[in-house]
Parts: C-alpha cells; structure tokens; sequence
C-alpha cells in the first residue's frame, strides 16, 4: 500500500500527491461519540515513495497552531514514516 497508519488508532487519512509532494489529511476520530470532546492521539504513519525520490522534511500544518512544524521522521528505503499526533485534523506534506 502506499500509505499505512496504525491499526487500531481511529484516525482517517487521505493523501494526495502534487508534484513531488505528498500531501495528507488526518483526521482524529477519537471522542466522536456524541460529547464533542476533543481526545489527542498519536498515529504512526508510513508513506511510499520512490525510492529514487529525495525527501528533506515532514512539515504539519494546524489550525491549533500559529505555524507550521518541521516534524521528525525516518526513512528506510521507499518507506517514510512519522508520528502523527493530531487533536482534531491536520496536515502533513512530505516534501
């Protein structure tokens, strides 16, 4: 597959590639029982990219925050993963 999350973590993902960058959107799923409350949680995600293919950084972007973060992440091979840790969505570009 070409993106895998944690299973067992209620947290949707869709991605979508512009150019060389892989852009994600996760949504956190956590709380959605009719209280409207907001539980943070943490999902380890890996993306496949060429292995050919340079990736410098993983930067999530937030309405929670006031600017963007550069996020650590690991490569091995075509497999770049990072921990997404999102209270209620978020979006993350590997570029």
């Amino acid at each position: 597959p070409l993106l895998e999350v944690d299973p067992g973590v209620p947290m949707h993902v869709e991605m979508l590639r512009r150019g060389p960058r892989r852009i994600l959107h996760a949504v956190n799923l956590a709380g959605v029982d009719k209280t409207f409350s907001v539980e943070p949680t943490t999902a380890r995600i890996g993306v496949r990219v060429e292995a050919s293919e340079p990736v410098s950084r993983v930067v999530e972007s937030s309405a929670r925050r006031e600017q963007d973060e550069d996020i650590p992440f690991t490569r091995d091979g075509d497999l770049v993963t990072f921990d997404a840790r999102v209270e209620v969505h978020s979006i993350f570009v590997i570029e």
